[in-house]
């Protein structure tokens, strides 16, 4: 949070989100985020505390992450669009304190947990101290896992920092449109970890994420510079012609969650002149820990490991294997 905290220090004024025409500056989200810091004073004096946040994409939900980490506690993301067996179970299985959320939506988890109503947060008289913990828990993302029964992940402030880090140079200058589910960790390329580089992030309506045309005209509308999908639905996206076009002012697109076809790497070259990186990483591991440049590449690979993370191919007994040998792939680092 202290990365966080700086940067709404040295500019103020800048761009944080945009939401449905309406721009909330990087004050006015540390403002917020202290207002959500305040009301779960009481709830976060454990360490690592979990707090579940179950909201549309708006700016409450990521003033409410920044909140939550400003106060000590560890924010769990939930979407509106998952079905609600499936939300109570999450919320069950990972003992969440308490919710944040709007009453509407709360109304149908009030019998598991205490509900707060984001809408509804008192402004305190003065603002609380950071909490903030770099060696603490920074947040829990479920899976499901080869079973079906999902499973949460527990991941620290200090590995989601040096992800952080690690994005820096990829992210561009404009802006960062917002496209992935909560649900997923790789949504945190485009909420914490780009409020942590400064970045602008565009929030599209609902019903714009599976528009191809809309999407263009918000891309050429603001600016946008950075996006990041998986590569099927990249694919989906570049087979409309407005969205192709509004490519070609992209400056860094990232692909990640599913291997990368060789037919995308070609589409994407004739396409836009973006940076084009294919993105690794397990959610055991912080949403990725390696990645590669493809645009003058003569292979696609998952690339070397990211900043502060090691790669090491070992064979059964955990010993070392030469290059073009296959073997287990284990992560360390950060």
């Amino acid at each position: 949070y202290d990365r966080f905290s700086r940067q709404c220090q040295q500019t103020p004024n800048r761009v944080a989100l945009i939401h449905d025409g309406q721009r909330t500056t990087y004050q006015q989200l540390e403002a917020y985020a202290a207002r959500v810091h305040a009301t779960l004073s009481g709830i976060c004096a454990a360490p690592d505390t979990l707090v579940a946040i179950l909201l549309p994409r708006v700016p409450e939900l990521f003033g409410s992450m920044m909140g939550i980490l400003r106060a000590g506690g560890a924010f769990l993301l939930l979407s509106p669009n998952q079905p609600e067996n499936r939300i109570r179970e999450i919320l069950t299985q990972s003992g969440t304190a308490v919710l944040l959320t709007t009453s509407e939506l709360g109304g149908h988890f009030a019998d598991l947990l205490p509900v707060i109503d984001i809408t509804c947060l008192p402004s305190p008289i003065q603002r609380p101290a950071a909490q903030y913990r770099p060696e603490g828990l920074a947040y829990v993302v479920y899976t499901s896992g080869s079973t079906g029964t999902p499973k949460g992940v527990e991941i620290s402030c200090r590995s989601l920092l040096n992800l952080a880090c690690a994005m820096e140079p990829i992210y561009g200058k404009g802006a960062v449109l917002s496209v992935c589910s909560r649900g997923f960790d790789a949504f945190l390329l485009e909420s914490v970890c780009a409020m942590l580089n400064g970045c602008t992030i565009l929030l599209p309506q609902d019903e714009q994420l599976e528009s191809p045309q809309a999407l263009a005209q918000l891309i050429r509308g603001y600016g946008v510079g950075f996006l990041s999908t998986t590569p099927s639905r990249m694919s989906a996206f570049l087979k409309d012609e407005s969205f192709r076009q509004a490519m070609a002012g992209m400056e860094s697109i990232v692909c990640g969650g599913e291997a990368f076809p060789s037919d995308l790497l070609q589409r994407l070259r004739l396409d836009t002149p973006a940076r084009i990186y294919n993105q690794y990483g397990p959610s055991e591991t912080t949403v990725a820990v390696s990645v590669k440049q493809l645009n003058d590449a003569t292979a696609i690979t998952a690339g070397g490991p990211m900043s502060n993370c090691k790669l090491y191919i070992l064979d059964n007994w955990g010993n070392p294997l030469p290059i073009g040998i296959y073997g287990n792939l284990y992560v360390g680092g950060v």
